[in-house]
């Protein structure tokens, strides 16, 4: 993609390789934002999937000038027009609400969903105080995160340490 002045601003990126690997593994794409670590110090962006045999496919990648509503929607029209039109059935991401908006206009019948990582990340950094105060609280709330089948088994368990934490 060209600013006004016929510059590069955004590049994307895929091979024939990436094609294959999406037709056969593209049902759910990662997407996230490196932020400013190489060289040029613009946002990475690229699409991936572990596959089942614990192997990394590269579907594309871009390389953004911002990360705005418009360049993700720039970024993810490219990338299905590289994929000859097909969505994924979910796609993954960080908590970016330019990023999440884009998602919602362009791929109308993709399921987003926010990455576990990043969920975990923010609710540690945001409740560092009171990890740090309850010795085995991280573990307890690692195994319950990580572990539960279930929306509501996650609810029990969470309502049951709160509980067993409270009578301490």
């Amino acid at each position: 993609e060209l600013d006004d002045e016929n510059k590069v601003k955004n590049i994307f990126w895929r091979d024939g390789s990436s094609l294959k690997y999406y037709a056969d593994f593209g049902d759910s794409v990662s997407f996230d934002t490196t932020y400013m670590t190489n060289k040029y110090r613009l946002p990475f962006a690229p699409f991936v999937k572990i596959t089942r045999h614990a192997q990394t496919c590269i579907f594309g990648c871009a390389f953004l000038h911002y990360e705005t509503t418009t360049t993700f929607k720039w970024v993810l029209e490219t990338f299905l027009e590289s994929m000859g039109g097909k969505h994924p059935k979910t796609i993954i991401t960080d908590q970016d609400k330019a990023m999440k908006t884009a998602i919602e206009e362009v791929m109308k019948n993709t399921r987003h969903k926010n990455c576990l990582f990043h969920i975990k990340t923010k609710c540690y950094s945001k409740n560092i105080k009171v990890f740090a105060a309850k010795d085995g609280l991280y573990e307890e709330f690692e195994d319950i995160v990580n572990n539960s089948v279930t929306k509501e088994e996650f609810e029990y368990l969470w309502s049951e340490m709160i509980k067993q934490r409270d009578l301490e």
